[in-house]
């Protein structure tokens, strides 16, 4: 179930779009009822997993109620306490009467609505019971990774301005995906997951076609020419060998480690690393136009410090303070800024002491040393996507947000394996 959902939300250009999330989110509540009627026993599993402990029921509680407060018109008195700009803003329009913190109800309203199939996705994924069912699951999503990395590159080669050859789209598409960077987003999560069942497999060619796997989304990331992507996966990767070299691996283990490391650093130098390190030396590791995103943003934040603009209402605000690009902006290109600009320091706030809940227990049984190359392959993952997301807009893109949701459901669930 999960691995037909992340599936069917990359096919369609990353349901990018209302249509495409639609029919997603339908999937996904279908798999949902489906799952509760085979295993209602998995619900309270994964409840369990996911709030471990109080802190992460208050953070996760209250992040929940600050999007309902955002959502609710406020009479004027009330809207000038919680968010004093807008109030001033809609008294220059002459706009007179209840209003909202959030400066689009419907964003607001479609960014719970992702959350909820997000959440779906995790429940399912956190309700695993066993490792070989999550090697199941790894196998699906390498193996669709590595399929849609030689379309990727296939349809590279044969370019014809559209996707999939029959739909023409805006922007530097790679795949069935709109913008390259969100590719390299996507397969960059799945790497460590493929070298991770190169390590659990027990038959030989199954070794070697997990690790070819994520070999050939290696390849495929860096015909990307996404910087961001191309620094987060080598910084994942040593992330993962060092986690797999801590568990005490036998002296065969540690030299296959060892050769599959050569061999991943050696296929990055060979197989086309030139155009990236030119787009390093012309750019840096970002652009200007970034750093003005980021510039603006932060004056926007300055004047909504507290509960923010309202989720995914970062494009209606942007306009208003910059007038120096006139293409609209709907991203900052920095996930975690554009959520505090979006819910201000009290949504950061305990967005962060959520995440911090859920990998407490991880970071705990990692310090006592050691650690399962499942769970060195999705920390990696969560890793890569975090590093990435500093310069990019990731998990603003379904596909890649649901694909997000699975692997910390999955090392939610296993977070004692080792």
């Amino acid at each position: 179930m999960i691995a037909s959902i992340v599936i069917f939300a990359v096919l369609l250009f990353g349901s990018a779009e209302d249509w495409a999330f639609s029919l997603v989110g339908l999937l996904a509540a279908a798999c949902f009822g489906y799952f509760l009627s085979r295993h209602p026993e998995g619900l309270v599993r994964a409840g369990q997993r996911l709030f471990p402990d109080k802190l992460a029921i208050v953070s996760a509680s209250g992040f929940f109620i600050l999007l309902v407060f955002q959502l609710v018109p406020l009479p004027p008195g009330l809207l000038h306490a919680a968010s004093p700009e807008k109030a001033v803003l809609l008294s220059r329009m002459g706009l007179a009467g209840p209003d909202t913190v959030t400066f689009s109800f419907f964003s607001g309203m479609n960014s719970v609505a992702r959350g909820s199939v997000y959440l779906i996705v995790f429940l399912i994924s956190a309700s695993l019971e066993d490792t070989a069912e999550a090697k199941r699951v790894f196998l699906m999503l390498v193996a669709f990774g590595f399929v849609l990395s030689v379309f990727a590159i296939i349809q590279k080669g044969s370019w014809n301005g559209k996707i999939y050859w029959i739909r023409k789209m805006d922007g530097v598409p790679f795949g069935p995906f709109p913008n390259r960077n969100h590719f390299a987003g996507f397969v960059g999560m799945l790497i460590p997951l493929g070298l991770a069942l190169s390590f659990e497999a027990k038959r030989r060619e199954m070794v070697f076609m997990s690790a070819l796997f994520s070999l050939v989304m290696s390849f495929a990331l860096i015909h990307t020419l996404s910087r961001g992507a191309f620094v987060s996966s080598l910084s994942s990767l040593a992330l993962f060998f060092i986690l797999v070299y801590r568990s005490r691996l036998k002296r065969g283990g540690t030299m296959y480690a060892i050769f599959i490391l050569v061999l991943a650093a050696g296929s990055f130098f060979y197989l086309g690393i030139s155009p990236v390190l030119e787009r390093f030396a012309e750019d840096g590791i970002t652009d200007r136009l970034r750093f003005h995103i980021w510039e603006v943003s932060l004056a926007i934040f300055r004047d909504f410090p507290v509960f923010g603009t309202g989720l995914g209402a970062f494009g209606y605000v942007f306009p208003l303070y910059n007038d120096s690009i006139r293409m609209p902006y709907f991203f900052a290109h920095n996930d975690y800024l554009q959520l505090l600009v979006e819910t201000g320091a009290a949504g950061f706030l305990l967005a962060g002491l959520f995440f911090l809940s859920l990998g407490r227990n991880i970071l705990r049984h990692l310090s006592r040393g050691g650690t399962s190359p499942l769970m060195a392959g999705l920390l990696a993952s969560i890793f890569y996507i975090s590093i990435h997301s500093v310069v990019d807009y990731n998990l603003h893109v379904p596909s890649n947000a649901i694909l997000l949701s699975s692997i910390l459901g999955m090392a939610s669930a296993f977070r004692k394996e080792g």
